[in-house]
């Protein structure tokens, strides 16, 4: 019995570690104040609130530990759930807005398939809330 125990529990699926989607050249706009968190659901990155698929600028990174980000600009490691501001702009609200297919083109991302598309927006200078 202890044999077979163990023999399923190395079939465990591992979690799905979620990459930044990370837009391919300088962008503007984006000028709202953004106040929340991001969030790791299903190997996408989300706000915490809202579940919008979040497009990155260049050269954020998941930390070493994978519990967050590392954004450049700021030199700040933001880790998920933790309560962050930031600039901010709306692709998609509800479904209104960009057409996926414009996003994608214009930032030159892939949202991967299992990420929300009804929400997107473009996070960037985010910086920790001290509490």
């Amino acid at each position: 019995m202890l044999a077979i125990g163990v023999a399923l529990s190395g079939c465990a699926t591992a979690a799905i570690e979620a990459q930044p989607i990370t837009i391919d050249r300088d962008a503007f706009g984006g000028q709202a104040l953004f106040g929340g968190s991001i969030e790791s659901i299903d190997g996408c990155i989300v706000t915490g609130r809202s579940n919008s698929t979040v497009l990155f600028d260049q050269g954020v990174t998941l930390l070493p530990t994978g519990d967050g980000v590392f954004d450049p600009a700021t030199g700040n490691s933001i880790r998920f759930g933790e309560r962050i501001s930031g600039g901010a702009a709306v692709l998609r609200d509800a479904g209104r807005g960009w057409p996926i297919h414009d996003i994608e083109r214009f930032y030159g991302v892939t949202i991967p398939a299992a990420c929300p598309k009804r929400d997107v927006m473009r996070l960037h200078h985010m910086e920790p809330i001290s509490e």
